[in-house]
């Protein structure tokens, strides 16, 4: 059974200094860190924190949960507290106001100790259950699709949803990550070092940015391994047309940014306490994991309402 290690003395540290842990950190690296970045989520979030906790509970991992608030005006922090008593390793961090999803996922994956770094929706269209799938490959970029082998779609995203996503899709494997069927759903599971080298360079703070996190992995030489997930379509985000729109002008920019990143042949070796064979440049900016959190970083889906 994995190595369990103990949780913040605190069960839950607010911390208003966007990219930096809350205080009481464990003593130990934990085997698996869960973010969750939630904006506006005070009525969708309850469900899916229910079933997260049934899920930590029965698992063999020692795990920390990471609520991101990305600047949330309603509820969303006194439903947190509720559940700090069922979490005794839950951290939430407060961001002072809304900077869209990919900063919130980016906070919280660099904020993580995990040894291994999962982000998930709130909304509950992905249940904490199918991590595990994720888990169960040994590559240092897992993440959920809809396209690979295994996948169901129970219910399905309504025809004219589907047709849009479908059609990013193949903009983005032509653009930026070829190969790659589905890279937007909402759960991605990165090993600790390669999360740290990858997060501190990632710029896009709206939608798109895990193109950009993709793209970034295989750029530093980690190929993003696709697993079929159970996928449920949630109504009640904040996804307008406008929305695909403005994805589409993100892939653009990333596009112009980062190029066209072929899948990689030789992953990079991740050696243990160490980090990945980045460029000097990338591993001095791992180091400083805060650097790239810039306010006036590009803007730019995938589910759950921060936008």
């Amino acid at each position: 059974a994995p190595d369990r290690a103990s949780g913040p003395a605190s069960p839950l540290a607010t911390n208003n200094r966007p990219g930096l842990p809350a205080g009481n950190e464990p003593a130990a690296p934990f085997d698996l860190s869960i973010v969750i970045p939630a904006y506006q989520e005070e009525h969708r979030i309850p469900v899916f924190l229910d079933a997260l906790v049934a899920y930590v509970a029965d698992s063999d991992r020692s795990i920390e949960v990471l609520v991101v608030d990305d600047g949330s005006k309603d509820n969303l922090a006194t439903v947190i507290e509720r559940y700090a008593t069922a979490f005794p390793t839950l951290r939430c961090i407060t961001l002072p106001e809304n900077r869209g999803k990919g900063f919130a996922v980016r906070t919280g994956m660099l904020a993580a100790t995990g040894r291994r770094r999962a982000f998930i929706d709130a909304d509950g269209s992905i249940h904490p259950s199918q991590i595990d799938r994720l888990l169960a490959v040994e590559a240092n970029v897992v993440i959920s699709s809809v396209a690979a082998p295994g996948a169901e779609l129970d219910p399905p995203q309504g025809p004219l949803r589907a047709a849009a996503g479908s059609l990013g899709n193949r903009l983005i494997r032509t653009l930026v990550l070829p190969g790659v069927l589905d890279s937007q759903r909402g759960c991605k599971v990165f090993r600790d070092v390669v999360a740290d080298v990858v997060f501190a360079e990632c710029e896009v703070d709206r939608w798109a940015f895990d193109v950009e996190a993709l793209a970034l992995a295989r750029k530093f030489g980690h190929e993003p391994v696709e697993v079929g997930i159970r996928w449920s379509h949630r109504d009640g985000g904040t996804i307008r047309p406008t929305t695909y729109l403005e994805t589409l002008r993100i892939v653009f920019t990333i596009s112009r940014r980062l190029g066209r990143q072929p899948e990689v042949r030789q992953p990079s070796a991740i050696r243990t306490g160490g980090s990945p064979k980045p460029t000097p440049s990338v591993a001095a900016s791992a180091q400083r994991p805060t650097a790239k959190m810039r306010a006036g970083s590009t803007t730019g889906p995938t589910s759950s309402r921060s936008p």
